[in-house]
């Protein structure tokens, strides 16, 4: 029993700390300005970015503005890998800003585009809307990837459902967590036959925001 909790206590000495994670972030920052290497400072600045993000927010709602604030980080990095062949484009809504989403809820619909939606395609497009009605929130990410079959969509909506311990399917039960019946995420296609995730969520803001009367 010993031996076990002595191992225990070694392997939580072994955790980064974060002062010491964004210290050498940033002393990796300098030395790339210092080289005049532009994309591999802005490569280390948007990492930066995702790590503060994912570390230091405690709160289970957070401002849709930030979680878009992350994918964007999350998108640039994603550009430095492909370069000219991904193209993104936003379309939001700003006065959905400053309502409250679930924490990382949006980044995993992201990436299945690359793990999944772009497997067979060279150009990878991807645009994100976001439109706020009076109540609700309206969320498509939609990719240029091979159009799903109809068994293909029933399939994977089904298993979005499953409650197992797939990526897409965990997204839902936070979904379902935060907002019971009155939410809705599905995969489909848009108007263009082109692969689109969907999220309506119910609009909640924040105590501030109320206050404001905005």
């Amino acid at each position: 029993m010993k031996d076990l909790k002595d191992t225990q206590s070694a392997m939580t000495d072994l955790k980064i700390n974060h002062h010491f994670l964004f210290n050498t972030l940033n002393g990796m920052a300098s030395m790339a300005l210092d080289e005049g290497s532009m994309p591999l400072y802005q490569s280390i600045v948007e990492l930066s970015k995702m790590f503060r993000y994912t570390l230091r927010t405690q709160a289970s709602m957070v401002p849709l503005e930030k979680e878009l604030e992350y994918v964007k980080a999350y998108l640039q990095l994603q550009k430095i890998r492909y370069g000219e062949e991904l193209q993104v484009v936003w379309q939001v809504n700003r006065e959905a800003a400053g309502i409250l989403v679930p924490f990382n809820f949006l980044q995993p619909v992201v990436e299945n585009a690359f793990l999944h939606g772009f497997e067979e395609s060279t150009h990878k497009h991807l645009k994100i809307r976001v439109e706020k009605a009076e109540d609700q929130v309206e969320i498509q990410v939609i990719n240029c990837g091979t159009p799903l079959s109809e068994q293909n969509i029933r399939t994977i909506n089904q298993g979005i459902k499953s409650n197992t311990s797939h990526g897409l399917s965990m997204l839902y039960q936070k979904l379902n967590a935060a907002y019971g019946a009155g939410f809705c995420f599905e995969i489909g296609r848009d108007g263009e036959e082109k692969t689109c995730f969907l999220i309506q969520i119910p609009v909640v803001e924040s105590e501030e925001r109320k206050e404001d009367g905005r």
